[in-house]
């Protein structure tokens, strides 16, 4: 029967899924055993390494640790497998709250996947769209071999998919004032590959409302951020503003390479 056959062909997809997927615990220093399911396979740069050497961005993971304290909440851009997610979960503990926005249908599910794993669905809230100055969908295009490299509207160097998938992103503000009107922000991380500029102009009054005791931890590259700089503010201007508006900003520089075979 049909019924029959659609089961079937799910069956297989599942044990496809699952023979791409690989399950890991985490060694950070000051963390519990967090799980995490990866790609190492498909995903050479974060899943890869994640693979070898159990931790991701260690600069960045102490940030999390250091900062976060219990109650906080911590807003989560670009949150892709979810190793962020789970960092700042930990951190916050079970009165903080984590929102996480990944507009990547295969990302999307590997980070509630690992959320689910760790039992953390009761502080963390993910969301299957991306963060912009409006409401919009927009092309975002793969990178083959880095899950963490996929970017809005250009391909990316690494990519040899001609056609970009097409994903919705909204407004933080409208978001926040939506669905966490009361919400206190203490934490945004973002790492948006080039979209740094119109995902900040969409957070102009989450960031006045928490400017007191904001802390924004941002990883951007100079040159994808350009290609996005429909205004040409530049970088000085894109710094002078985090510096006048948040509490701490932490910014991580990167000079965008095309990916690796693994080693």
């Amino acid at each position: 029967s049909t019924l029959s056959s659609s089961s079937a062909a799910s069956d297989v997809y599942k044990r496809q899924i699952l023979k791409t997927t690989e399950s890991i615990f985490l060694e950070i220093p000051n963390s519990s055993k967090l799980q995490m399911h990866i790609k190492p396979q498909e995903d050479w740069i974060i899943s890869g390494y994640l693979k070898r050497h159990k931790f991701w961005e260690f600069y960045n993971t102490c940030i999390l640790q250091e900062l976060l304290q219990n109650g906080n909440c911590c807003i989560d851009i670009g949150a892709n497998l979810g190793y962020f997610s789970l960092i700042a979960a930990e951190s916050v503990g079970e009165h903080g709250t984590v929102i996480s926005f990944e507009p990547e249908v295969s990302n999307y599910k590997l980070l509630t996947e690992n959320i689910e794993c760790n039992d953390f669905q009761d502080r963390v809230h993910t969301y299957d769209v991306g963060i912009s100055f409006q409401y919009e969908k927009r092309l975002l295009f793969m990178s083959d071999h880095n899950h963490g490299g996929h970017q809005f509207d250009f391909p990316t160097l690494d990519t040899q998919t001609a056609s970009g998938t097409l994903c919705k992103n909204v407004r933080l503000d409208n978001f926040m004032n939506t669905e966490y009107p009361e919400q206190k922000v203490d934490f945004i991380k973002m790492d948006v590959q080039g979209y740094e500029t119109k995902a900040l102009k969409g957070m102009t009054n989450i960031i006045e409302q928490n400017k007191e005791q904001l802390v924004m931890l941002i990883e951007y590259s100079p040159t994808l951020l350009q290609n996005f700089d429909d205004e040409q503010l530049g970088l000085i201007a894109f710094h002078e503003f985090l510096e006048s508006n948040c509490s701490h900003i932490y910014l991580i520089c990167l000079l965008y390479t095309s990916p690796s075979p693994r080693d």
